[in-house]
């Protein structure tokens, strides 16, 4: 079982990696009627782009939008880092006779409860996206899938540590 735990903590911190960097959202925007007067008069308007979670915030930050650029930092890059964190140290912990009275293992099961909140950030974002008028198209990409995939990662190594100490 400690095997496990450390090829799920190992997985998903490769995954988180990727998922921040890799396109989480492409995005081609739609005008309704007035697509082909846009694309005829501002061109760059309809064009495909895709954005990476790194990329989303930054852009936000530097178009002045620093509260949801700060939100997103925290809950997206900040909270699942420590959360992985946490749980790395807790498994090194384990060989430990005081493993369950550890202030990491205590931690996680802490940190086991707002597990999917970074997920909760990525799907609201999809659904302010969606909700734009004109018939754009958003698609999920590869950095959204491993993102989920981390944080179902993550999850899972939080359980099998809590299952670990009875």
């Amino acid at each position: 079982m400690k095997g496990l735990i450390h090829i799920a903590c190992f997985a998903s911190s490769l995954l988180l990696g990727l998922g921040l960097v890799l396109p989480a959202i492409s995005i081609t925007p739609g005008f309704a009627e007035l697509d082909p007067l846009v694309k005829l008069i501002k061109p760059e308007f309809g064009r495909f782009t895709s954005h990476s979670f790194i990329s989303i915030i930054s852009t936000l930050f530097v178009d002045g939008y620093y509260f949801l650029s700060g939100l997103l930092f925290v809950f997206s890059v900040l909270f699942p880092l420590w959360k992985l964190g946490v749980v790395w140290k807790a498994c090194f912990e384990i060989a430990d006779e005081q493993f369950t009275s550890s202030r990491s293992f205590r931690l996680t099961g802490f940190l086991g409860k707002f597990s999917m909140l970074d997920v909760l950030v990525l799907a609201i974002l999809v659904v302010v996206l969606k909700g734009l008028p004109g018939g754009g198209q958003i698609e999920i990409g590869p950095g959204a899938w491993a993102f989920g995939v981390s944080v179902f990662l993550s999850i899972l190594a939080q359980s099998l540590l809590v299952k670990l100490s009875k």
